[in-house]
């Protein structure tokens, strides 16, 4: 049975295991498109993994090479991995948790992110423009300079995230709590922060930004 944790209102169902994978090797998938049931361990990846599909899979200290485009990776593990300017454009997560990666410019635009957990990962200049987030969240992340504009998004949250720089034009944040995360120099629509959870010191950035003139009263 699928262990679920909560996020706000919202239940993220974790990845799940019909049986325990077994080892192989990502340089050894040849050209088979489906691959389930692995454990990828200790290796850097060579080959370009694009369009494959990974099943029940768990990725441990691997580091991926260049490409992983139009992929589906469900009920999936990567745990301490290196996915640094993987390009995963158009990817598909469903059950997912990522846990200690490096993600530095990782490539995710127009990706497809459902029931995803990313924790305690390092996900700067990161691109999830065009993406589109359901039941997904961040916790313990650096996410500087991320893009994040163009967004579709329900149940996604953010927990103790470094967000400074990070650009959400044409995106929503109503419904988001960023009060615990860091917002310095974030590039907004102010039209699209209706609905937002900030804390007082942030309120009073957002204040600015608006052109809104806050005045202490003793």
């Amino acid at each position: 049975m699928a262990v679920r944790k909560s996020v706000s209102k919202t239940v993220i169902t974790e990845p799940k295991f019909s049986e325990e994978p077994v080892e192989g090797s990502l340089n050894d998938t040849g050209r088979n498109i489906r691959i389930e049931n692995r454990t990828f361990e200790n290796e850097t990846c060579e080959k370009r993994l694009n369009m494959k599909e990974f099943y029940e899979c768990v990725f441990k200290n691997v580091r991926f090479g260049s490409e992983a485009k139009n992929c589906l990776f469900a009920d999936v593990i990567f745990d301490h991995c290196d996915l640094s300017n993987l390009k995963m454009d158009s990817t598909v997560f469903r059950r997912v948790r990522m846990t200690g990666c490096r993600m530095t410019g990782t490539e995710l635009s127009r990706a497809s992110l459902q029931d995803t957990v990313i924790s305690g990962c390092q996900c700067g200049y990161i691109n999830l423009n065009g993406a589109k987030l359901k039941r997904v969240m961040f916790e313990n992340c650096i996410m500087e300079q991320a893009g994040m504009s163009m967004l579709e998004h329900t149940g996604t949250s953010f927990s103790k995230c470094d967000l400074s720089g990070a650009e959400f034009i044409d995106t929503k944040l109503g419904g988001w709590d960023l009060s615990d995360s860091k917002l310095d120099g974030i590039t907004v629509d102010p039209m699209n922060l209706r609905g937002l959870t900030v804390n007082d010191e942030q309120a009073a950035a957002f204040a600015a930004l608006l052109g809104i003139i806050v005045k202490h009263v003793y």
